[in-house]
């Protein structure tokens, strides 16, 4: 995965993509906002499997934040070591919590967060100017 601002790249993660049945869409994506603290609310899958709603926790499902990309598909942590390289989410980019940690250091750095703004126990920042994302699988 990539980040690019105003057409300079930025950081460089790996990532944990898609299954072969949930598959991540590839493309350029525009970031608008990071959640730190999220909660998680399970799509239909994940309902079939058993999962239910977490309230917000940087220790939950989508670890330190999530950044929305496209419907319900997400940028977020969590991914544990062995997840890294792998297909192995419902459709979601996942990253480790520290390279979310390094992710979010970057768009500081940048000016890129707003100030955060709490809704329902969630922290969220708007994105000063838009971020593009680009998933080549």
């Amino acid at each position: 995965m990539r980040v690019v601002r105003d057409g300079q790249p930025g950081p460089e993660f790996e990532v944990a993509l898609g299954s072969p049945s949930h598959p991540t869409p590839p493309g350029s994506y525009q970031l608008q906002r990071v959640i730190r603290r999220p909660a998680w609310n399970p799509g239909p899958e994940a309902r079939r499997r058993g999962k239910t709603a977490v309230p917000p926790s940087s220790d939950g499902p989508m670890g330190v934040a999530k950044i929305p990309f496209e419907g319900s598909f997400m940028l977020h942590a969590g991914a544990k070591p062995l997840e890294i390289g792998k297909r192995t989410t419902l459709g979601c980019v996942q990253v480790s919590n520290d390279a979310m940690g390094e992710l979010l250091t970057w768009f500081e750095s940048e000016g890129l967060l707003s100030t955060a703004k709490e809704v329902s126990g969630e922290l969220h920042h708007a994105l000063r100017v838009p971020v593009e994302l680009r998933i080549q699988p």
